[in-house]
């Protein structure tokens, strides 16, 4: 089977265009935490009732210090997750 090199390129500039928008909703989200935006009570409560690996990852992140929440966005994963999959079910509004 041959690959159709306008079809992978088209694939590789869909994925360029979903990477650039994560990496803006994950520097939003370190932007709106480094000024204290943020209403961290409101993201507990609405990650408890986050099921499974998801809701695990956010409750570590959220009991970080707010500087290193800043410094694990600047990441492009947290704990072994990619942004991509954390930020889908961000309890951060």
């Amino acid at each position: 089977m041959t690959s159709d090199p306008a079809l992978v390129a088209e694939r590789r500039q869909a994925i360029a265009e979903l990477m650039a928008r994560v990496d803006a909703s994950r520097w939003k989200l370190r932007d709106r935490i480094a000024r204290g935006e943020v209403d961290q009570e409101d993201a507990h409560r609405r990650n408890a009732s986050m099921p499974g690996v998801l809701g695990e990852r956010w409750a570590q992140f959220m009991a970080l210090t707010r500087a290193e929440q800043v410094t694990a966005l600047e990441q492009a994963q947290f704990n072994g997750m990619a942004w991509q999959s954390l930020l889908q079910c961000s309890p951060f509004f």
